[in-house]
């Protein structure tokens, strides 16, 4: 089974939410450089053979992402700090390439010194943390 998918392009209203990612937000580069594509590749394969681990994943994150749309919208920009956990450690389940212990303990090292929460950028594996 090939996995496909579709990508809906649609404007937010989202000012007053977006004021507040920008006075809250901070983005780190982890000075780690990685290859998306490999990392990419395990989730794609997973997907293909139909996984249900992989697929259940999937869906949760799109939830997470359909969440964080509905506070955008609402202005409740500050409600995202738990959202980006939870989707961190959602993401973490797709490879054990996502994250590794220099990551994970740049996060833990954040959160322990007043970061409400946070998450790599992009497939994971390092570069930028936000």
């Amino acid at each position: 089974m090939d996995f496909e998918y579709s990508v809906e392009d649609k404007r937010l209203g989202i000012a007053e939410a977006l004021d507040q990612l920008e006075d809250n937000i901070l983005l780190f580069f982890t000075g780690k450089e990685r290859s998306t594509s490999e990392i990419l590749s395990e989730q794609v394969e997973r997907s293909n053979q139909d996984n249900s681990e992989m697929i259940n994943n999937l869906h949760q994150i799109k939830e997470i992402g359909l969440e964080t749309r509905k506070y955008l919208e609402r202005g409740q920009g500050n409600m995202l700090g738990e959202l980006l956990h939870v989707h961190w450690e959602t993401k973490k389940k797709h490879s054990q390439r996502i994250s590794d212990p220099f990551v994970d303990e740049c996060y833990e090292v954040a959160r322990k010194n007043g970061t409400a929460n946070g998450k790599l950028m992009g497939a994971g594996g390092g570069e930028f943390f936000s």
